[in-house]
């Protein structure tokens, strides 16, 4: 479930040239150490905050009960990060301003209460991937986790919102594309400064 070896990084002819600036800083960097994971919470924003009730649970289970103990959330929302890492001492990379809200849903989020998604931008994607490709610490898929564990989750409290569509919509699903990237950038070398 966790990504650690990034040992095998390369620069090919098939790399592509980004001109964006990233916000990257060693003092940053310094603190993500191999007793560490990146983890991205999926920012979909539900009626009556039902993905901050659900996403507690989750976090309250990683951290206490699963070897996952030392979390660096990385997401489109700085309302997400101020709230998990107060509460569960996690770290970040950045609160980023350049985040943005879509409302573009689809038919069966909407009927289920999904109000919107928050977003980064490019240059927070980007330089919270070169945090996770260029440190120590792992990588967590948040679907594939949630999904091993979701058992105990149900035990710890997640069955109560067990008609959910926001749990339907995590089963159901592979992996988020940011987990795809992060599981990545642990393999190989993807983005050089």
């Amino acid at each position: 479930m966790h990504y650690g070896d990034n040992t095998e990084k390369r620069k090919t002819s098939s790399s592509v040239k980004v001109n964006v600036d990233t916000l990257n800083s060693a003092h940053v960097a310094s603190q993500f150490t191999e007793d560490m994971y990146f983890i991205n919470l999926p920012t979909f924003r539900i009626d009556q905050e039902e993905d901050l009730k659900m996403l507690d649970i989750f976090c309250n289970f990683l951290v206490n009960e699963s070897p996952y103990k030392k979390l660096i959330l990385i997401s489109g929302s700085n309302e997400y990060k101020n709230y998990f890492c107060d509460k569960f001492d996690m770290k970040t990379t950045h609160l980023y301003d350049d985040g943005f809200s879509s409302k573009k849903l689809g038919f069966r989020k909407t009927e289920a209460g999904f109000t919107h998604k928050e977003k980064g931008s490019l240059q927070s994607l980007l330089t919270d991937c070169l945090y996770i490709q260029d440190s120590p610490a792992g990588y967590i898929d948040f679907m594939q986790t949630y999904n091993t564990y979701r058992d105990e989750l149900f035990k710890y409290g997640m069955s109560k919102y067990s008609n959910s569509y926001y749990d339907t919509f995590i089963t159901r699903n592979k992996s988020q594309a940011i987990d795809i990237i992060g599981k990545e950038l642990k393999l190989h070398k993807v983005y050089y400064q």
